[in-house]
C-alpha cells in the first residue's frame, strides 16, 4: 500500500505543499480542526453584534430606531404586494406610516372588508377617508358599519339621518332595513306605520316585530282583518295565529271556507292548509275527499295519508298501504298501516322488507311500529352477523335489548369507535359503562364527548358518590 493512501494514525501530521514556498506545510491533526473550529464559532458569537453595528468607512451609520423603522418599512411593503393587509397594517401603524396606512384602507374596501379599512384610516388620521366611507355604507343601508365609520372620525349619524335612510328603504321596498333604522331611531310612529305596511302584505311575524319595536300592540280590528284576508287565500297557519293574536276562534264556516279554497287549488302547500282548516272544522268527509283527490291527481302520498288520519279513516289508510306495498313504496306502506294501527300488516311489510336491498332500514322501522320484539331482535341478529352494526343498534334499540345494546357497545369499545360506543350504552341505559367510557374519554382528551357521557351516566342512575 502507498504512503498516499496508507490510512493515518491518531499521531501522525498530515503534510501539504506551501504554496508560496513550495515546502512542505504540516496540517494539524483533525481533533485540533474541530478545537479550532469551535473557537472560531464561539468568538464569532460573542462578537456579532459588533460586527453588526460596525460598518465600513462609506456607510450610513443607523440608529436603533431608524433600523426598526426601515424594517418595518419593508416588512409592510413585502406583506402589501403579497395581500397580507393585517401584517402590512401592524407594520405601517407601529411607525406611524400615514400614507401606506391610507393604502391598506383602500386595499381592504376593495377586499370587502369594511372594518378593517375603518381601522387603517382611523391610524392615519384619514378623517376624509372615514366620512367618505361612512356616507357609502349609510347609501348602503349598513347602518352598523356606517356608524363605525363616522365615529371613527369623531361624528354621529344624527336621528333625522337614520329616519331618512328609513324612509328610502320603505320607498324602495327594503323593510326589514327600514325596521332596524326606525328602531334605532326610536320613531314610534313609523315603526306603526311600518306594522300597517307588513300586516297589508300578510307579514303578520314582522307587524308584530314593528308594532313591539314600537311599545305598541297591534289592534284586534287589524289583526282579525289580517286574518281573514289570511284565510281567503288558503294560509291557516298564518290566520290561525292572527286570531289566536286577536283571542278570537275562526268560525266554522271560515274554516270550511279556507279548506274548499285549498282543494280547488290542488297543490302541496295548499294541501296542508286544507288538512288543517278541515280539521280543525272536524270535517271527516272534506278530509277523505281531500286526501281521494289528492291520489287521484298523482299528489304526494303522504298529504293524502295525513288527510285520512285526521279524518281516522282507517280503512283508508290500510287502502293506501296495499297500494303502495304493491307497487313495492314499503317506506309509504308501512307510514299508511301505522297510522291505521294495523299490527299484521306492519309486520308483513317488515317481513318483506327483509328480502330486498336496502330495505332493512324500514323493517326496523315497520316492525317497532307493530311492536314486534322478537322480529326486531331477529333483525338485530341478522345485521350484527352482516356487520351492519348501526342498523343493529337500531334494530335492539327498538325492541328495547339493553343486554344486545351493551354486547354491541362492548365491541365497538374493543374497536376503538367511542361515538359508536356511547350511543349504544346510551340506548341501553347503561349507566355504568357510560362513566367508564367518559373515562377514556378524559383520557383522550375528548373533553366535551367526556361530559356528554358522563351526563348520560348520572341521567342513568350512575353512582358517583365515590368519585
Amino acid at each position: 500500500m502507498s504512503s498516499a493512501s496508507r490510512p493515518q494514525g491518531p499521531d501522525e501530521t498530515r503534510t501539504v505543499v506551501d504554496a508560496g514556498s513550495g515546502n512542505p506545510a504540516a496540517l494539524p491533526d483533525d481533533g485540533a480542526l474541530a478545537r479550532d473550529a469551535d473557537a472560531a464559532t464561539t468568538e464569532t458569537r460573542m462578537n456579532l453584534g459588533s460586527v453588526l453595528a460596525t460598518a465600513p468607512d462609506t456607510a450610513e451609520v443607523l440608529s436603533e430606531a431608524e433600523i426598526g423603522h426601515r424594517v418595518n418599512l419593508l416588512f409592510g411593503d413585502r406583506c402589501l404586494e403579497r395581500g397580507e393587509l393585517d401584517k402590512a397594517y401592524q407594520a405601517y401603524e407601529a411607525i406611524g406610516a400615514m400614507e401606506k396606512l391610507v393604502v391598506v384602507g383602500d386595499r381592504c374596501l376593495t377586499a370587502n372588508a369594511p372594518l378593517q379599512a375603518i381601522m387603517a384610516y382611523s391610524a392615519a388620521g384619514a378623517t376624509e377617508k372615514l366620512v367618505a366611507l361612512g356616507d357609502h355604507y349609510l347609501d348602503k343601508r349598513r347602518l352598523n358599519i356606517a356608524r363605525d365609520a363616522y365615529a371613527a372620525a369623531g361624528m354621529e349619524i344624527s336621528q333625522d339621518q337614520i329616519i331618512a335612510l328609513g324612509d328610502r328603504c320603505v320607498a324602495e321596498g327594503w323593510l326589514a332595513d327600514a325596521l332596524k333604522a326606525y328602531r334605532e331611531a326610536g320613531a314610534t310612529e313609523k315603526l306603526i306605520a311600518l306594522g300597517d305596511r307588513y300586516l297589508g302584505i300578510l307579514y303578520l311575524h314582522d307587524a308584530q316585530e314593528a308594532y313591539a319595536a314600537a311599545g305598541a300592540e297591534i289592534p284586534q280590528a287589524k289583526l282579525i282583518a289580517c286574518g281573514d284576508q289570511l284565510l281567503a287565500e288558503g294560509l291557516f297557519a298564518g290566520a290561525q295565529a292572527a286570531y289566536t293574536a286577536a283571542g278570537v276562534e275562526i268560525s266554522h264556516e271560515q274554516l270550511i271556507a279556507c279548506g274548499d279554497y285549498c282543494f280547488m287549488k290542488g297543490t302541496h302547500a295548499m294541501a296542508e292548509g286544507g288538512r288543517k282548516a278541515y280539521a280543525a272544522a272536524g270535517a271527516t268527509e272534506k278530509l277523505i275527499a281531500l286526501g281521494d283527490r289528492i291520489l287521484d291527481t298523482g299528489g304526494r302520498r303522504d298529504d293524502a295519508r295525513e288527510a285520512y288520519a285526521a279524518a281516522g279513516a282507517t280503512a283508508k289508510l290500510i287502502a293506501l298501504g296495499d297500494r303502495c306495498s304493491d307497487e313495492k313504496r314499503y317506506h309509504d306502506a308501512w307510514e299508511a298501516y301505522a297510522a291505521a294501527g294495523a299490527t299484521q300488516k306492519l309486520i308483513r311489510v317488515g317481513d318483506r322488507c327483509l328480502t330486498v336491498d336496502g330495505h332493512l332500514h324500514v323493517a326496523v322501522k315497520a316492525y317497532e311500529a307493530a311492536g314486534a320484539v322478537k322480529q326486531l331482535v331477529a333483525l338485530g341478529d341478522r345485521c350484527l352477523g352482516e356487520e351492519k352494526l348501526t342498523l343493529a343498534r337500531a334494530a335492539y334499540a327498538a325492541a328495547g335489548a339493553r343486554d344486545k345494546l351493551v354486547m354491541l357497545g362492548d365491541l365497538w369499545l374493543a374497536q376503538g369507535l367511542l361515538d359508536d360506543a356511547r350511543f349504544a350504552y346510551i340506548g341501553a341505559h347503561a349507566a355504568e359503562k357510560l362513566l367508564a367510557l367518559g373515562d377514556r374519554f378524559v383520557a383522550e382528551k375528548r373533553f366535551d364527548s367526556a361530559r356528554m357521557t358522563y351526563e348520560a351516566g348520572v341521567r342513568f342512575g350512575a353512582d358517583v358518590s365515590a368519585a
